[in-house]
């Protein structure tokens, strides 16, 4: 793909996130299907969002806070809808 665009790479800077928080970024992360709009349970919460007794959020109480529509959890909706790109998958082994 680079090289049609005549493009070439001439650095390349390697992270190393440990796996806990890639999963919590990417976990904790619930969107709006119909519009795209994203949520964070720790850094974006939904305004409708209550938690159990454990801390964890309660599904049915993850609503867009325009519309009230459920949220889809990122990490249960990647597969119906893409979200990733397929090497997703390898940062969980």
């Amino acid at each position: 793909m680079l090289a049609e665009e005549g493009a070439v790479v001439t650095k390349v800077i390697e992270l190393q996130v440990p796996d806990s928080v890639l999963e919590e970024r990417i976990c904790g992360r619930w969107i709006h299907k119909g519009s795209g709009r994203s949520y964070h349970v720790k850094y974006a919460p939904p305004k409708s969002m209550k938690k159990d007794k454990n801390g964890q959020p309660i599904e049915s109480t993850m609503k867009d806070d325009e519309t009230g529509e459920p949220l889809m959890q990122v990490c249960s909706a990647q597969k119906e809808m893409n979200v990733f790109p397929s090497f997703v998958g390898l940062l969980f082994h």
